[in-house]
């Protein structure tokens, strides 16, 4: 039997985040956003792999694909840990 694995919560800012896993940007310094169906999304690397989602005026970014209140997908540079629930609050709404 193999063991479960324990996911590390990991909670970064904006700004933590993007320092550490480098989103990929395009020529203008733009983070791309992706619907996940063009092909440099679908031969990326799944750790890089990001989702956006919002939820009224909330908004946030974690690690991994979802589809419920998705904006987009992000990949980043830096892959994040298999073991790494990872969360970004780009915004909190009242």
């Amino acid at each position: 039997m193999r063991p479960k694995l324990e996911a590390r919560i990991l909670n970064h800012t904006w700004e933590e985040w993007v320092e550490k896993f480098k989103p990929v940007r395009d020529e203008h310094g733009d983070i791309i956003y992706f619907d996940g169906d063009e092909e440099q999304f679908k031969n990326s690397d799944p750790a890089t792999r990001w989702t956006n989602t919002c939820e009224g005026k909330s908004e946030w970014i974690h690690n991994g694909i979802y589809f419920i209140n998705r904006i987009g997908h992000i990949l980043t540079e830096v892959p994040w840990s298999v073991d790494e629930d990872i969360t970004i609050t780009v915004s909190e709404g009242e």
